[in-house]
């Protein structure tokens, strides 16, 4: 049986991590010159362009808010590595059944995650850094500044150059990967109660 403190921790590093990917919406400052960093400043205008032409009404509409990810966050996203990544070692030992089901409830627990904090949003405002180029041609970094009351929070999107385009397997909130938070949680669940028992949190989770 999970503890209270152990679910608290959970939800935090989900809505702090994730949830930035939204929060950290406001004017974009620099110019995009890499397909990496195009691909998240867009997807970033494009919800923020949507919550100033709706306003309140996104927020209070489940199928507006369901749309605006799907069109803008959804396709940026790597579920399949963000997981493989986040299960680390005990993904061999999954067979495909549970692989399938893993991603599945790992991509509706971040979505909930995500359309959650976009009901949060006070116009806090980010500013993208210029580009790196990284030591390989298939990876990149996108950094980022999140700004709120006087503080500055850097933020760093992680990509891989898959055959759908440049994808997101991983953010940095002030240097703490998101993928190794889950991965630490992950480990600890699957070395209790196995990968059933990962797959049936993620489920309590997306069904609470």
């Amino acid at each position: 049986m999970k503890t209270c403190k152990q679910k608290s921790r959970f939800s935090t590093i989900a809505r702090i991590g994730l949830g930035l990917v939204f929060l950290m919406m406001g004017q974009l400052a620099i110019a995009a010159d890499h397909p990496a960093q195009t691909t998240v400043q867009q997807a970033v205008q494009g919800v923020l362009d949507t919550l100033r032409t709706q306003g309140d009404a996104i927020k209070s509409d489940p199928q507006l808010l369901d749309s605006t990810v799907s069109e803008y966050i959804v396709p940026n996203l790597d579920f399949t590595t963000m997981t493989k990544l986040s299960v680390s070692k005990h993904w061999r030992n999954a067979s495909d059944d549970q692989k399938a089901v893993l991603v599945r409830e790992f991509k509706t627990f971040l979505l909930n995650t995500y359309t959650s904090a976009l009901k949060e949003y006070g116009g806090q405002d980010i500013e993208f850094l210029p580009f790196k180029a990284g030591k390989r041609e298939d990876r990149a970094i996108v950094r980022s500044v999140f700004k709120q009351a006087g503080s500055q929070v850097p933020v760093i999107y992680k990509l891989h150059n898959k055959k759908k385009g440049w994808m997101v397997y991983d953010i940095e909130v002030s240097n703490l990967s998101l993928v190794i938070q889950y991965k630490s949680r992950f480990s600890s669940e699957i070395e209790a109660n196995g990968i059933d028992g990962l797959i049936k949190l993620l489920q309590d989770k997306n069904n609470a």
